[in-house]
């Protein structure tokens, strides 16, 4: 077996709450004021699902174009929930561990590859199986430098004809047992400075092209030094937003917009508190709590 992910379990009896920003983040916060914090919330509480059936996958060789997934990124994938059409879900197909979408044929249930996947077999007596369904995508924005949405979505009304093309029979096994490499806790993988760390919801698609969408959250550390390439939450004359950190060879440093439409802004003695924090990860839940934060 290609072993693509490294598979955890996940230990959710510390908590260790961050501030949340209540109010959107227009691909940033909307003020720096202390009015914006509202409640504290704990990772484990706001992205599992089903405690005890939830597991923990770190990307170790894997990609996926659709959902910009590489090296170091993780997903959250829940046994316990059935299967829907549109789901993410994460499966096992020629004993191969890989990510698939799930489309429903009445009782049927079928394995749909990415608008770039066509390495696997795709005919009825492929051996597949789905192990569970993908909650949350988590991705590194730390250290990878800007990362820009490579392929739009495929338009709806290719999914059909790509469907024809690529889909995969699949059975609905959820494993109970699922095999892992050890436990992690989230509040531990994801935030190394809890006195520091902020959670955070965006609002808004000016970085779309960025792969950061509308209701997609941010963790934030106001404790770490930008480096280039870095995400920084930025503080302006009207309020927070979010730009990419750049430090030219003469030791200059720029804040660079995602959004074309918006200038860069010099750092200086005179601005140089203007960077709040560095977006250390963003997270996108795909299924979320009823009445949750998402």
């Amino acid at each position: 077996m290609n072993i693509h992910f490294d598979i955890y379990g996940l230990i959710t009896t510390t908590v260790k709450s961050l501030p949340y920003v209540s109010e959107g983040i227009p691909a940033g916060f909307p003020s720096p004021a202390a009015d914006y914090i509202g409640d504290r919330i704990d990772l484990n509480e706001v992205l599992i699902l089903s405690p005890g059936a939830t597991y923990y996958a770190r990307v170790r060789d894997y990609y996926l174009v659709e959902e910009e997934l590489e090296q170091g990124d993780g997903i959250l994938f829940d046994t316990r929930l059935a299967p829907r059409t549109g789901d993410l879900a994460f499966c096992e197909v020629c004993g191969e561990r890989v990510l698939k979408y799930i489309r429903k044929r009445g009782r049927e249930l079928w394995l749909l590859g990415g608008g770039t996947d066509d390495t696997l077999p795709v005919d009825g007596d492929t051996e597949a199986r789905v192990l569970g369904v993908v909650t949350v995508v988590i991705k590194v924005r730390r250290f990878k430098r800007r990362r820009t949405r490579l392929i739009d979505r495929l338009p709806q009304k290719e999914q059909p004809a790509l469907f024809e093309r690529r889909a995969i029979r699949a059975s609905y096994f959820p494993a109970s047992d699922v095999p892992v490499a050890g436990l992690v806790d989230l509040n531990e993988e994801l935030i190394p400075n809890p006195i520091s760390t902020f959670f955070g919801k965006v609002r808004g698609i000016s970085l779309i092209e960025d792969d950061i969408e509308d209701s997609d959250s941010v963790i934030v550390d106001r404790m770490l030094e930008p480096r280039w390439g870095d995400l920084a939450v930025c503080v302006t004359s009207e309020g927070f937003t979010m730009k990419y950190v750049e430090v030219h060879d003469d030791g200059e440093i720029w804040l660079m917009p995602g959004n074309k439409d918006y200038a860069p802004i010099r750092i200086t003695g005179e601005n140089e508190r203007l960077i709040w924090g560095i977006v250390t990860h963003s997270i996108r839940q795909l299924r979320t709590k009823k009445g949750g934060i998402g």
